[in-house]
């Protein structure tokens, strides 16, 4: 039976290679320096929550020419890319400045204010840190899931032709769905 406890944030540990340390002792062979660094991955409502927490940058008004005339239009291209990027990034280590302290990393960190906690974060090694953006990402975004064989009991230990528990249980002829699209 599915509890509320078996779907709560979890804590990972995520790995992260650095590179080789020389050998220790002559004959020995290079190893890899790996920290493990521990991670929470947010709640939905706290990845969104903190995503808004950096608002979208709204385009100024500059001065274009427009037929030879001078009139104002919304900031586009480059600049305000750069702006949107800006926020992006940001975004994320809003994020990931949460996730790294709710798994009990930086205590020191852990009561000061969200814009202090991101100018410490943001300090640290951009190797690490885009190593764990990536990984929280991932963890967030690719977590994947499947129709369990467990559909079967729900009709009666019939499974549709498709195998997906009554979703579309009729097939679906592709060019007849092309036809009527393009009526």
């Amino acid at each position: 039976m599915l509890t509320l406890n078996d779907l709560q944030p979890r804590t990972v540990d995520i790995a992260i290679v650095r590179g080789q340390l020389p050998p220790e002792k002559e004959g020995e062979s290079a190893r890899e320096d790996v920290v493990v660094v521990p991670l929470r991955v947010p709640s939905w409502v706290e990845w969104n929550e903190l995503g808004m927490e950096v608002p979208v940058p709204e385009p100024e008004m500059v001065r274009v020419m427009k037929n030879g005339k001078a009139a104002w239009d919304k900031e586009s291209g480059a600049a305000y890319e750069a702006k949107l990027l800006l926020s992006n990034n940001q975004r994320t280590l809003r994020r990931l400045t949460f996730a790294l302290i709710e798994a009990g990393n930086f205590p020191e960190l852990k009561h000061a204010g969200a814009d202090e906690q991101m100018k410490a974060v943001s300090a640290l090694d951009a190797g690490m840190l885009n190593a764990l953006a990536r990984t929280m990402n991932t963890l967030v975004q690719m977590t994947m899931g499947r129709i369990s064989d467990k559909v079967e009991r729900f009709r009666g230990g019939q499974v549709s032709e498709n195998g997906h528990g009554g979703v579309f249980t009729e097939s679906v002829d592709t060019e007849e769905v092309g036809a009527i699209a393009s009526e």
